[in-house]
């Protein structure tokens, strides 16, 4: 459960039915107390299955939310991007998470890798080029 491992500021989901779910979990009386915020977005997957977060509101603030719908039908849950801004005390610091749903390796590992590669560079396309400083 989320209070076992310890309440984290941000929770990533997948296999998630809709924004309902996301709200009555959030408001668990076990959780209340740590202000979850849900996040998610309706994708295009026939299923109506998405990705999702859950982010402490006593502890970040949600400044962005973005979903990617893939090229070519690359994937039918579109990777979510959320940017936070987590409160530090003295500082802030600013996160910009992606929770993608890769493809199942319920093809078989060698039918579905090149599937999953092609899902992971786009990741990076999404993200951008690092920094050199």
């Amino acid at each position: 459960t989320l209070l076992a491992a310890g309440a984290p500021t941000i929770v990533g989901l997948q296999e998630v039915e809709n924004l309902g779910i996301m709200e009555d979990l959030a408001a668990h009386d076990l959780l209340v107390p740590f202000d979850y915020q849900p996040v998610l977005l309706d994708g295009t997957d026939s299923r109506g299955i998405d990705v999702a977060y859950l982010v402490r509101g006593d502890r970040a603030q949600i400044l962005d939310v973005q979903q990617f719908v893939a090229p070519e039908g690359l994937t039918s849950r579109p990777p979510l991007l959320i940017k936070v801004q987590l409160d530090l005390g003295n500082d802030d610091l600013i996160l910009y998470i992606l929770n993608n749903h890769f493809t199942s390796l319920a093809g078989g590992e060698a039918a579905t890798e090149p599937r999953r590669a092609a899902q992971s560079a786009w990741n990076i396309e999404i993200i951008g080029p690092p920094a050199h400083h």
